[in-house]
């Protein structure tokens, strides 16, 4: 299909950018209001926010005017964690493990927040079996020796290893 499409005109492919060029451009943003992330603030972003470049570009803008507006000259972790808004899927994640460590208060906090942002019910759904799926791989992995990492290998985990972290 492609092929035939680019005999008849163009083919662009427009791609994710890997994590790499993500946390050059935030530094660089970031570096534009005189600040700079820490390295664990950088990757707490990207966990919260996902590879929306806009939302990263946007968050980043928000915590550089903040931590200028403190006189700090880095972006922490705790400054991420307090100001960024986790995306659904990391809400999912979160809740999931609220469940599994038996703490349903907080578990019907983020299911009740989500719900008040509009999330569809189906959405929330499919991201927590997703959740129990990579916890299962993870638990295999453990069980056959290997290490939590090893599903990396055959799941689709590019750019998106902290859900074998949270696993």
């Amino acid at each position: 299909f492609l092929e035939k499409a680019g005999k008849a005109g163009f083919v662009v492919e427009f791609r994710n950018r890997e994590a790499g060029e993500l946390k050059k451009l935030l530094e660089a943003e970031s570096g534009k209001q005189g600040v700079s992330f820490s390295p664990k603030g950088l990757n707490k972003l990207l966990e919260y926010a996902g590879q929306d470049l806009n939302l990263l570009l946007g968050e980043t803008e928000k915590l550089s005017a903040y931590a200028a507006g403190l006189g700090e000259r880095e972006i922490t972790p705790a400054m991420v964690e307090e100001l960024t808004p986790k995306s659904t899927e990391t809400t999912v994640f979160l809740m999931v493990n609220a469940l599994v460590a038996g703490d349903y208060e907080k578990a019907y906090g983020l299911l009740d927040a989500l719900l008040y942002q509009n999330e569809d019910p189906i959405f929330i759904l499919g991201a927590m079996s997703s959740s129990y799926v990579d916890m299962y791989r993870v638990k295999a992995a453990l069980e056959s020796g290997l290490t939590s990492q090893a599903p990396l290998e055959y799941g689709d985990y590019k750019n998106r290893a902290f859900r074998l972290r949270y696993a």
